[in-house]
């Protein structure tokens, strides 16, 4: 049945009445493995082995071995290691792994959609520069006083967006003169 979709062969084992192949899988190999079936019949693997036998010595040694290797190459240690350019997201994965899921705002102290928020905004893998805050908070936090240019959010220069978003009017006006000039 090769270069057949699976609805076809699933049509063709239907029509000869073949079986599925696997029983624990429910109609047609669907859907997750059915564990309790399986361990019903089955058991577990290691029923009635002792410490003795050498399938439980080979188990516990590859599992020693494995917590071992485990830590070994973390860190500094592994080898694609960069130090401090890393990615917004990669550095953020990094701290929930370090300090564990954010839980509860400390300006606020709501405990939905909290996240960990970045103190000095230089993101440096350094866990004290974390903070925990709520997206409602994050956001107020991040809020600068001035443009990515430099120029200061006052009343005069600041154009509130129809998104809700600031725009600096000095910065748009730059914009403008540029692409007259360059028209010219």
């Amino acid at each position: 049945m090769v270069g057949c979709s699976s609805i076809v062969v699933r049509k063709w084992l239907h029509k000869y009445e073949i079986p599925p192949k696997d029983k624990y899988r429910g109609a047609r190999n669907q859907g997750p493995l059915n564990l309790e079936k399986y361990r019903k019949e089955h058991g577990s693997w290691n029923k009635g082995l002792t410490i003795e036998d050498d399938r439980v010595k080979t188990a516990i040694v590859n599992s020693a071995r494995t917590r071992r290797l485990r830590g070994s190459n973390l860190g500094e240690k592994h080898a694609r290691w960069i130090g401090d350019k890393i990615s917004y997201k990669a550095l953020h994965t990094w701290v929930n792994r370090h300090k564990g899921k954010a839980e509860k705002c400390i300006f606020c102290g709501s405990t939905k959609r909290v996240e960990w928020a970045n103190k000095s905004k230089e993101y440096k893998r350094d866990l004290s520069d974390f903070i925990e805050l709520c997206r409602s908070c994050h956001g107020k936090y991040d809020l600068t006083d001035s443009c990515k240019y430099g120029h200061k959010y006052t009343i005069r220069n600041t154009h509130i967006r129809v998104d809700g978003s600031r725009q600096c009017r000095q910065c748009n006006r730059n914009q403008y003169y540029k692409r007259k000039e360059v028209k010219i």
